[in-house]
């Protein structure tokens, strides 16, 4: 879907209204302000509320304006609201809440009468302000053709074009191509060979007598949010029988061989809100989000036991430039090779959540991640998988990978003291970016690394 398709399939019909010139009573009509009609038992609707110079009191609601439902049908192309009968809206203009505070219900009243012949103009109470009688003006209405602001479109179109695939210069540019469609290959043309080879004269002798069996599986949830949901099942599914755990991931210049973990949080603040000039002074959920960033920013992560980082990635919150923000919400992180280090971190974490409540805010938490740290692996045999990936990649390459840490799927597996390794399948650059590329001549390399990993013997 093109971009002008899909913008023409956001728009709905709307209905404009206009104020057109005074008005003279008539009963049922269509109109802004003036006398509303109502049946003889219509109890005119109150609101308790605090006006902008701090009264509290019940006062009644101001009349806005009423709508014939025959005179809206002819505009409302969706048949969204009723074709017969009379809508009235009434709104306390005192106290002008914004309804986004539990505490603000009954504001706002909307009444639809179905018998428009049981209606007669009602009065105002007696104890209604003359700065709240509005006057009585006619309403011209319209039909048109209505689209989200531009404001909306980035979150609406994260990104919806066509990706551009092109060859060039011995490269292949595409989106995800390197990561990780180059290692999916790999894996997948390894699977082909042995469903076509499997039971073989040649695969007792290819695999030796006391070969393991085989389990190749393409998953997901590695990216992200995706919590390695892919790979936590396969570990619930083999569990203690799997004897090593290899992942193709990234490229071939360098090996994970042992586990970066980190546990992620959304953090939500909430606040009463309100209009930012009239309700100046009170609390700002961004405001309040924004102190617990700077403490967060302000703690000192450990520098022994191995690299140890946190960050915020995802701000939102609040609805408009002039209102005071009700809630925001941020996505938290912490990360680090060693278990002490991740309990230090969600310590310090905790206590500057604490501290706000303590303060006075509404804070909530919510875990959205959590990857391990390596555990209890025999290290023999760790080490004997990780040489053979070097040995893979060096035959293919001519080149030794770098060997470093990580969070890949190779971090449940070797929580559980599983060994692991997370080797490459291609070389090549711009990975989780619209200019990705891989080199194709090293397709061939990545494809005999899965086959190496796969079928080779230590």
């Amino acid at each position: 879907m093109s971009i002008k398709e899909k913008l023409e399939s956001l728009g709905r019909n709307s209905i404009q209204l206009k104020i057109a010139r005074k008005e003279t009573y008539k009963l049922g009509a269509t109109r802004f302000g003036g006398k509303p009609d109502v049946p003889l038992d219509f109890v005119w609707p109150t609101y308790e509320g605090e006006s902008y110079d701090h009264v509290v009191k019940d006062r009644p609601l101001t009349f806005l304006a009423q709508f014939n439902c025959a005179e809206l049908a002819q505009f409302d192309k969706e048949h969204l609201l009723p074709d017969h009968g009379l809508l009235s809206f009434f709104y306390e203009t005192d106290t002008q809440c914004w309804g986004y505070d539990p505490k603000n219900q009954g504001c706002a009243r909307v009444y639809w009468f179905e018998d428009m012949s049981a209606l007669s103009a009602a009065d105002f109470p007696a104890d209604m302000e003359e700065d709240f009688k509005f006057p009585m003006v006619k309403i011209k209405m319209d039909s048109k053709y209505s689209y989200p602001s531009w404001e909306d479109f980035s979150e609406v179109f994260p990104d919806e074009e066509e990706l551009p695939l092109r060859v060039e210069e011995g490269r292949i540019y595409c989106p995800g191509v390197g990561d990780d469609t180059a290692c999916l290959v790999s894996l997948l043309l390894a699977a082909k060979y042995i469903a076509g080879h499997v039971g073989s004269p040649g695969w007792k002798e290819l695999r030796g007598p006391d070969a393991p069996g085989l389990v190749l599986v393409c998953n997901s949830g590695e990216e992200g949010l995706g919590n390695l949901k892919g790979v936590r099942k396969i570990c619930q599914v083999y569990g203690s029988r799997m004897v090593s755990f290899c992942t193709f991931d990234s490229s071939l210049d360098s090996i994970v061989d042992s586990a970066v973990g980190s546990k992620r949080f959304r953090v939500c603040v909430k606040t009463r809100g309100g209009h930012s000039y009239n309700d100046f002074g009170r609390d700002n959920a961004i405001a309040r989000l924004a102190d617990i960033i700077s403490r967060l920013y302000a703690l000192q992560a450990p520098v022994e036991g191995g690299r140890t980082t946190y960050n915020v990635g995802v701000i939102t919150g609040g609805t408009s430039v002039n209102t005071i923000a009700q809630q925001a919400e941020m996505l938290y992180e912490f990360r680090s090779e060693s278990r002490e280090n991740m309990d230090y971190m969600e310590k310090m974490f905790l206590d500057v959540i604490e501290q706000a409540k303590s303060e006075g805010a509404d804070v909530s938490l919510e875990v959205i991640g959590l990857r391990p740290c390596g555990g209890d692996v025999d290290q023999e045999k760790e080490r004997a998988l990780v040489e053979r990936a070097v040995r893979a990649v060096s035959g293919a390459t001519g080149v030794k990978p770098e060997l470093h840490s990580g969070s890949t799927d190779c971090n449940i597996p070797l929580s559980l003291g599983i060994p692991s390794v997370c080797v490459g399948s291609f070389t090549g650059s711009g990975a989780h970016t619209r200019d990705e590329y891989v080199e194709a001549a090293s397709l061939e390399q990545g494809y005999k690394v899965a086959f190496e990993m796969i079928l080779g013997r230590d």
